[in-house]
């Protein structure tokens, strides 16, 4: 791509390069020498560095917080997080990120917040100290959906986990996130501390429950005590993240450090797109968020989940307010990358942007939005739907993101369950138009015999299809499609003539391609 030329000379980051760097690059305006930890993170990748760093970054430039600083821990060991140990060290601790405008203007900003970053396998107690500290009142979290360590089917924490006995039984001496959060709270206890919160970043559902579910748990395995004293006095806020941060290949990440003419061992590049919505729950003070653009959520705690003030959680169908916002997120932008990622594949498409770029594709999916998402979405307080739904296909068309349809279409079976289960239902119940839907489900299927329309094979990742439903997948029976588990959370919903028009759609697909057949369903 044209995008990787550039011919900026490079120079190495650490604050003694500070003011040898390009004007282009905002840097720190707060004195970093004064900045102490508040907060320990578990799991420093490019996302967190993208979006709680940067709101500490706004709050650090306007004075008087430099508290709330950041160290970052990393458990697992491997290779690759013992080099980024050593490349942090040797930028103290500093890394740019790069915020890219759909139009390809964009801008670089030194982030200054990290004050440390600790390689757990080689300094488990050094980790523990700063867990135990007085000053630090929230451990924060991105470690994915899997990293919380929940069984899928059960719903329960799997103790089963080799690290996770090797930390009930050497308690002092931890390996994973667990062990070493409750250890430290442990200490805390002992010490007439009060704890800190525990607060996940994750972009999962009920992230704060899903904390609280696995914390709680090893607690119970290890001292049920301490674990009464953990789920009565330590916060666990759910929160809803959002911004495109994508994985940097070693091009990219070249092509980004001679855009700005730095050489960053670790630097980020992220949409211009930033928001956090979260409940304003914590055990031990937080930082000013609502004064730097987080939407903080405050009401009624029960149960792990704010509601609105004046509501009554016990009525039936009422819900945390931060549920509003997921339910949002979920409907408008997961389900469109979705259709985007499945129709990229089928048309030999390798990026997101791209698929934007086509008429029919761009055409289809504001349809869907404005007829068959929208309409049936009830907009949490301050949020336009309409304008939502236009900023998030904005947002797609960002061509710096190299974000591929590959990796937007795997794992596709798992997530319409989550992010289509909706739409389909209110098309089968005669809430809204059915034609569209019956598109968006031939494409799903077509997509998973994994061959494009030209004929052409390629590669599935579908770990939630065993090897005999991968079978049905591939061989793009026509009978047997509707049996994969991508329909579980509809199955009941589903009927003979739905079942007819999926598969017309599907041999319309075949024989004529995604485009004619997106484009007879917009009338």
């Amino acid at each position: 791509m044209s995008l990787f030329k550039t011919d900026k000379k490079e120079i190495a980051l650490n604050n003694e390069t500070i003011s040898k760097l390009p004007n282009s690059i905002t840097r720190p305006a707060y004195d970093r020498s004064k900045v102490t930890t508040g907060i320990v993170h578990f799991g420093l990748g490019n996302f967190y560095r993208a979006h709680l760093c940067v709101y500490l970054d706004r709050l650090l430039q306007a004075g008087g917080h430099d508290h709330w600083g950041i160290t970052g821990v990393e458990v697992i060991a491997n290779t690759v997080n013992q080099q980024k140990m050593k490349d942090y060290a040797a930028q103290n601790n500093l890394y740019t990120l790069t915020n890219f405008k759909e139009d390809g203007t964009h801008k670089a900003h030194l982030i200054g917040t990290l004050c440390d970053y600790l390689y757990a396998p080689e300094d488990g107690e050094k980790v523990l100290k700063v867990l135990t500290a007085p000053e630090t009142k929230i451990v924060s979290l991105t470690i994915t959906e899997g990293g919380y360590n929940i069984d899928a089917t059960s719903g329960a924490f799997r103790l089963e986990h080799p690290d996770v006995k090797h930390d009930l039984q050497n308690p002092q001496n931890p390996k994973t996130v667990f062990g070493f959060v409750v250890e430290a709270l442990a200490r805390r206890r002992a010490a007439g501390l009060l704890p800190f919160t525990v607060m996940s970043c994750d972009n999962v559902m009920h992230n704060g429950k899903a904390a609280f579910k696995a914390f709680t748990s090893f607690a119970k395995a290890r001292d049920e005590e301490l674990a009464q004293w953990i789920e009565k006095d330590v916060a666990f806020p759910n929160s809803m993240v959002d911004r495109i941060t994508p994985t940097l290949s070693q091009e990219r990440k070249e092509y980004v450090n001679k855009l700005n003419g730095i050489n960053d061992l670790v630097p980020v590049l992220a949409e211009e797109f930033l928001q956090w919505v979260l409940e304003d729950n914590f055990s031990n003070g937080r930082p000013d968020f609502d004064k730097v653009g987080v939407q903080l959520i405050s009401g009624i705690s029960v149960n792990g989940g704010i509601y609105a003030s004046g509501s009554n959680p016990q009525e039936a169908g009422s819900a945390p307010v931060i549920d509003g916002f997921e339910h949002v997120k979920l409907r408008v932008l997961n389900s469109t990358h979705s259709i985007l990622g499945t129709s990229g594949m089928l048309e030999n498409i390798d990026y997101i942007d791209q698929t934007l770029e086509k008429k029919a594709i761009k055409d289809f999916v504001m349809a869907v939005l404005e007829k068959d998402v929208l309409p049936t979405i009830k907009a949490p307080q301050g949020v336009n739907l309409k304008q939502y739904a236009r900023v998030t296909v904005e947002r797609f068309t960002n061509p710096a993101l190299g974000d591929t349809c590959s990796r937007i279409a795997g794992d596709s079976v798992s997530k319409v369950n989550v992010f289509w289960a909706e739409t389909v239902k209110n098309a089968l119940t005669g809430c809204t138009e059915i034609k569209r839907v019956e598109v968006m489900c031939a494409l799903l299927l077509e997509y998973l015999r994994g061959r494009r329309c030209n004929g052409e094979v390629y590669a599935l990742n579908e770990p939630a299809l065993s090897p005999a439903q991968m079978e049905i997948a591939k061989n793009g029976s026509q009978d047997e499609g509707f049996s994969l588990p991508c329909f579980d959370a509809v199955r009941g919903y589903l009927t003979a003539e739905f079942k007819e028009k999926v598969n017309a759609y599907r041999g319309q697909i075949r024989s004529k391609g995604v485009f004619a057949v997106m484009t007879s369903v917009l009338s």
